[in-house]
């Protein structure tokens, strides 16, 4: 065969056939009354992939919308689980189901929340759920529970922001210093890397084995808070290393100390929902089929 030929063959092998409907305002958002989280659930999204060689087709499917967080009320992660997912008859179209808080699990994760120490805000949540159904094209109802970590008892350590040869004891059995900083221009960021020692070689911020880390923000001289564009991005390796990225409005508010707030105490919270698939998408005409 003509090498240009096969090559315009191959590329249609593969062809996506992509599905985006959405209900605006037919599921109105949940709040719940015990948790204080509102969930809003907004749209499914589907698309399929057909290979021409063998003729198989590759259907995806996943659910999406947006969780917000109250204020002075403390999570430290959620888990979102669904519990039954039907057809039009009332027959399950699931597979089997995994464990929960064993960090990723068949499409399961254990999400951390990046919110400031009051703990208010909002963020986009979703669910793939082609993983999770034998056929996406049956699914008409879905049961699920989203499990919130909430933090119920904390302890503050404050921390000069310094590199520092001398580790500063947060807890029994943990310490932490400041390693180095890397300092942008005032309208980008800050980061600080720090090391952290913690008895068992266990991670500073294993979820499952309070005391862990909940939280970090920047301070001034005086302890205050400083004002900043977005809550400080923090992230742990395994390996006794972390770094915090904080973002100052200027110059002025580039923290001059930092607050580690650790979870003591943790309570598992549930929400429940239900939703009719029907009422977050409507009929729409297939759009044409474009190479992926």
């Amino acid at each position: 065969m003509d090498r240009r030929l096969r090559f315009a063959c191959l590329t249609l092998l593969l062809f996506a056939l992509p599905v985006h409907t959405r209900a605006a305002d037919e599921v109105p958002p949940q709040v719940d009354a015990d948790t204080g989280v509102e969930i809003e659930w907004n749209s499914i999204n589907s698309s399929a992939t057909f290979d021409l060689k063998d003729g198989s087709v590759d259907n995806q499917m996943s659910l999406n919308g947006q969780i917000t967080f109250p204020a002075q009320r403390r999570y430290a992660a959620y888990i979102i689980e669904l519990t039954q997912i039907t057809d039009a008859a009332g027959e399950s179209v699931m597979r089997s189901k995994p464990t929960r808080w064993s960090g990723r699990s068949e499409g399961y994760n254990v999400n951390r929340i990046m919110a400031p120490a009051d703990g208010s805000g909002a963020q986009g949540i979703g669910v793939d759920l082609s993983r999770l159904v034998t056929d996406t094209s049956r699914v008409a109802k879905i049961r699920g529970v989203i499990y919130l970590l909430e933090v119920t008892g904390t302890h503050e350590t404050d921390i000069l922001l310094a590199p520092s040869a001398t580790m500063t004891p947060l807890a029994p059995g943990i310490k932490v210093r400041v390693d180095h900083i890397e300092k942008q221009d005032p309208n980008s960021f800050l980061n600080v890397a720090y090391q952290y020692v913690r008895e068992g070689n266990l991670s500073i911020d294993a979820l499952d084995r309070p005391p862990f880390l909940y939280a970090i923000t920047g301070l001034d001289a005086q302890s205050k808070p400083v004002p900043l564009r977005a809550p400080p991005y923090n992230y742990v390796t395994g390996n006794g290393t972390g770094m915090v990225r904080f973002y100052p409005t200027d110059e002025k508010s580039a923290p001059i100390q930092m607050r580690i707030i650790l979870a003591t105490e943790t309570t598992e919270r549930r929400v429940s929902f239900e939703l009719d698939v029907a009422k977050l998408t409507k009929d729409a005409d297939a759009p044409p089929v474009k190479p992926r």
